[in-house]
Formats: C-alpha cells, structure tokens, sequence
C-alpha cells in the first residue's frame, strides 16, 4: 500500500506496515512497542477459542480424518457382517 492509503487506513500513524516506499509511517515504533509488550500473539481471546456455528458446519476435513473415514466400514455393511456371524 502506498503512503497515503495507509495513512487513511491507520490516521495516527499505529502501525507496523510499511508503506511501499520504504518509510515507516510516524506512529511504527508506538505500534512495534505494543506488539512487542502484547509477546506472541497468544492471547486469551484467541487461545482454545472454538469456531463458531457456521464455521464448524462447513469446514472442511483434514486429509487425515478423510482417509480415517474412507478406511471406516459402512454401517450397513458391519450390520451384515454380524448377521453372517
């Protein structure tokens, strides 16, 4: 983003993007100190956080609980199974 795009997006000037020109804007260090006092990111609003509703009904399954699934047998297939047994 250029200067000016950013400086609309953040007009104080908080913020640790830089601007395609190569100059931090004039809040960076304020906003690089804030990151640095917050540490990793991890913290409690996001740490565990469970995915909202919609979330969880579409997501889609990791590769591994895919082959999980596709090597699981069919429940009806198990039914006639045990009634051969």
């Amino acid at each position: 983003m250029t200067h000016d795009q950013l400086a609309r997006v953040f007009p104080d000037g908080r913020t640790v993007h830089v601007p395609s020109n190569g100059g931090p804007l004039k809040g960076y260090e304020l906003a690089r100190a804030d990151i640095e006092r917050r540490g990793n990111g991890d913290d409690a609003a996001t740490v565990g956080k469970k995915p909202s509703l919609f979330a969880s009904l579409f997501k889609a399954a990791s590769p591994t609980t895919r082959m999980m699934r596709a090597a699981r047998p069919h429940p009806s297939r198990m039914r006639s199974r045990l009634t051969l047994l």
